[in-house]
């Protein structure tokens, strides 16, 4: 009988610049914690390449979102943060980081609804203007 093939195939997108770039996320996550000390990287440097991480590459970042300081500087990020979250939202194993993320999405959700509510408040139309600045008042609460 012949072998069959069990090997693991990695998806296209597993690429070893994928790989190389997860690496470079993790250790500057390791510097901006305390975990690791690099010569010439500081926590505040650390932190501010996480902080201007490309779109694309903030779902490297989302891995990290159940740890605290990890977690506040996805908030920061906001919205631009969001593909990544559910990239890592889709592929994530761990309960932990999936509670984070759902989390984070929870209040990135919340944060837009307010800032279109806030939008429609000045609107032309009055009639959308009081129901929005009625809804934003039940929001207050």
């Amino acid at each position: 009988m012949p072998e069959s093939n069990t090997h693991f195939i990695r998806p296209k997108y597993l690429t070893e610049e994928y790989f190389t770039k997860m690496r470079q996320v993790r250790d500057l996550v390791h510097v901006m914690t305390g975990m690791l000390q690099v010569p010439d990287e500081t926590p505040s440097s650390a932190r501010a390449k996480l902080r201007n991480l490309s779109p694309d590459d903030l779902h490297h970042l989302a891995k990290f979102a159940a740890v605290s300081t990890v977690y506040l500087l996805i908030k920061e990020i906001g919205e631009p943060a969001v593909p990544g979250l559910l990239i890592r939202l889709r592929d994530s194993d761990s309960v932990e980081e999936r509670v984070a993320i759902m989390k984070l999405l929870g209040e990135f959700r919340a944060s837009v609804a307010r800032s279109l509510l806030q939008k429609l408040a000045t609107d032309a139309n009055p009639d959308i203007q009081k129901h929005a600045q009625q809804t934003l008042q039940l929001l207050d609460k």
